[in-house]
């Protein structure tokens, strides 16, 4: 999957993996990328890299202050492209608004504990359909599914907010 990102991108995805892999061993199940470069979209000069980081619980403290080493770490070194993306437990994939648990959200250089931000149902139908699996199960045989109704009214919202 890794001739879908551009290659500018990679040595920051190789070091995020290698990163949450050793300091949050055990923790982290699977790390996909959507957005811009999902969708072939991704500009070097505007855009970020958008990711989704599914885990087998909620974090503690210890990793919350892990994750911050980690995201600090890799925006000193690759300022030019930020990460921007959430840590959700398994039981929230495919869910969306107040059904998704409070959980870990990296945004504009904050990570913050407790957001519900980040993921709907675009992001679940890009994830499902453009997906790239970094680690863990490959994106398009999660199981879940993303109601074409939701995901209408969710685009047209995105498109009034920008």
């Amino acid at each position: 999957m890794m001739e879908r990102i551009p290659e500018p991108i990679r040595p920051l995805l190789a070091e995020y993996i290698k990163l949450i892999t050793t300091m949050l061993s055990g923790w982290v199940d699977a790390v996909y990328i959507q957005g811009s470069i999902a969708l072939d979209a991704f500009n070097e000069r505007s855009s970020d890299v958008d990711f989704l980081t599914l885990v087998g619980r909620q974090a503690t403290e210890s990793e919350m202050e892990l994750l911050r080493e980690i995201h600090r770490r890799l925006e000193h070194k690759y300022a030019r492209w930020p990460l921007e993306g959430s840590y959700l437990p398994w039981s929230d994939v495919g869910e969306t608004g107040s059904a998704i648990s409070p959980h870990p959200n990296y945004h504009e250089g904050l990570l913050k504990r407790d957001e519900r931000a980040g993921v709907n149902a675009i992001s679940w139908w890009i994830l499902k359909n453009r997906g790239i699996t970094l680690m863990g199960a490959a994106a398009d045989k999660l199981a879940l599914n993303v109601d074409w109704d939701t995901l209408l009214i969710e685009m047209k919202q995105n498109l009034n907010t920008y």
